[in-house]
Parts: C-alpha cells; structure tokens; sequence
C-alpha cells in the first residue's frame, strides 16, 4: 500500500466519524463480528451471487480498540466478469461499501 492509498484510507474514516449514521445502515452486513483479519464477501446487485468479490477487514493502529469506525477492507482481486484487463486490487472503508447502492451484502466470515 502506498503513502497516497493509506492517506485516503484515513479520510475515509474520518469521512465515516463525521456522518451521521442512518438506521439500517449496517443492515448490509452479515455473518460473523467485524474484526480485523476476517475474510468478506461482497454481493454486488448488478453481478448477483455468481461473482462476489472476496476480501478481508483489517484495521489500523490509530486507537486503542477497534470498532466498526476503524475496519477497511482489501479486495486484492475484484472481480470484472465484463472486463478484460485484470483490475487493480481495492482498499477501502467498510463504510464506503456500506453506504453503495450497488452493494447487496457484506457477509463477514472467519
């Protein structure tokens, strides 16, 4: 990860600290408690359950405990059934995958 990507990490955090958070926001989320280190799986609406995208949560060493504030995400090879180069992999929020529309689930697995 460079110096650039880590930076937009934490804009997106603090992006996530200030929203004020709607009920059912992390009605998204599925499975197993957010803790960093978990694998993910990602439902796109448009892509359906044929092609998930597959990651993992990790958290930064900002705080003293972790929450749902401080989990990101790396989806180290998104799926593109349209494409044809192979894209790049992702970093990103939890929060920015919660608040997508495009985004049917997050299933957090162990």
């Amino acid at each position: 990860m460079e110096h650039k990507e880590l930076n937009e990490l934490l804009v997106q955090r603090q992006k996530m600290l200030d929203a004020d958070i709607l009920d059912g926001l992390f009605d998204k989320l599925k499975g197993e408690e957010t803790e960093a280190g978990s694998r993910c799986e990602i439902i796109w609406k448009d892509l359906g359950t044929d092609y998930p995208d597959s990651g993992y949560l990790f958290d930064l060493p900002i705080g003293n405990a972790s929450d749902e504030g401080d989990i990101f995400i790396h989806i180290p090879k998104p799926q593109n059934p349209d494409g044809m180069d192979t894209p790049p992999a992702v970093f990103l929020h939890l929060y920015d995958l919660l608040t997508n529309e495009m985004v049917e689930s997050i299933t957090v697995l162990k």
